[in-house]
């Protein structure tokens, strides 16, 4: 063989080395990369709103005036949690935000007002709740960054209690009071869509839209007044229950293909915490303590839920359920939110 192409050859087998030793690393790379999951719970126990984050309260009031956490979200690296605080001197609510804990005020006290919901859509915050008008009639609320904007014109009372944006569209779920009945609503982008013909109680609890359909969460009552847990996909009502006891959808998720719905249903007299997915239910609890659950997240085939058992504010992972609150004070949660990042180490 000549030298001139045992040179090559020897070369050639080099890079060859070289090539598979950088697509070991890169594979061990990629095998090596861990991640960290932050659970954001919101809620309260005794007079304080709370945020619980990784099972660790943090209070974002002092307790000396009556606060609630309602809803948590995040965006980049900010946490947004929005609810209510008594104001001074007075019994009414303030609706509020804070961000990373500090508080802003979205309604100055003069007439009771509740933020239910947050959305963060990069430097857009939505929230949703209700404001009191000089009537005392609760009119359903949007802010956008603390801009609010009346979802309803005031005669009937009203309430925004889920907001969802999906970078074009706005979207508010809740209902107004017409002729004596709830009336489950959606607010597109300010329009206001009827999801029930207000022949019976309904109210519309949760929105979530994904690919351009839009699911909503909430109940309608039946001829024998009990409330059927519903979800409205693009406006088409499908019953989750059979309506022989009352039962309520409060939460929606959307998670690849799969649709997860999370309530309570009443049996035996108590209440018992519901997960449908895809329109199957699985309950969490027995049905000897009352049980609720208000909010769902699933991520990485985890499925997470918050609410309370008695008088206790719970985190469920999986159907296994973490007091977030030991002590003698009530608690509950209303929200779970979670960031998934990798670990530093």
């Amino acid at each position: 063989m000549k030298k001139t192409n045992l040179k090559w050859i020897i070369i050639l087998l080099s890079a060859i080395t070289v090539v598979s030793t950088m697509l070991v690393g890169c594979k061990n790379n990629i095998q090596n990369i861990e991640y960290v999951y932050d659970i954001y719970v919101a809620g309260y126990y005794g007079d304080k709103a709370v945020l619980w984050k990784n099972g660790t309260p943090i209070e974002l009031t002092n307790g000396q005036k009556d606060a609630t956490a309602l809803q948590v979200c995040g965006s980049d690296n900010d946490i947004y949690v929005v609810g209510y605080e008594v104001a001074d001197g007075s019994k009414n609510k303030i609706a509020m935000l804070w961000k990373n804990g500090e508080p802003i005020k979205l309604s100055d006290g003069q007439k009771d007002a509740i933020a239910y919901s947050v959305y963060a859509v990069k430097e857009n915050i939505y929230m949703a709740g209700y404001k009191k008008n000089n009537k005392n009639k609760m009119v359903a609320t949007l802010w956008n960054n603390q801009k609010q904007t009346a979802l309803t014109n005031g005669t009937n009372n009203a309430i925004a209690l889920s907001v969802y944006s999906d970078g074009i569209d706005t979207y508010a779920a809740g209902y107004e009071y017409i002729k004596g009945k709830t009336v489950a609503m959606l607010w597109k982008n300010g329009t206001s869509i009827k999801l029930s013909n207000g022949q019976k109680d309904a109210m519309a609890n949760s929105v979530f839209v994904k690919n351009g359909d839009v699911y909503v969460a909430g109940f309608e009552k039946n001829e024998k007044n009990k409330m059927v847990a519903t979800l409205w996909k693009n406006q088409k009502p499908t019953a989750l229950t059979d309506g022989t006891s009352s039962a309520t959808a409060l939460s929606v998720y959307l998670e690849g293909v799969n649709t997860y719905v999370a309530g309570y249903e009443s049996v035996n007299g108590k209440s018992v915490v519901i997960l449908w997915e895809n329109g199957v239910p699985t309950k969490y609890n027995s049905d000897s303590k009352n049980a609720e659950a208000r909010s769902v997240y699933v991520i990485d085939n985890n499925v997470y839920m918050a609410g309370n058992e008695e008088d206790k504010a719970v985190l469920w992972k999986n159907g296994t359920p973490t007091i977030l609150d030991n002590n003698k004070k009530e608690s509950i949660a209303y929200s779970v939110y979670i960031i998934k990042r990798e670990s530093k180490k």
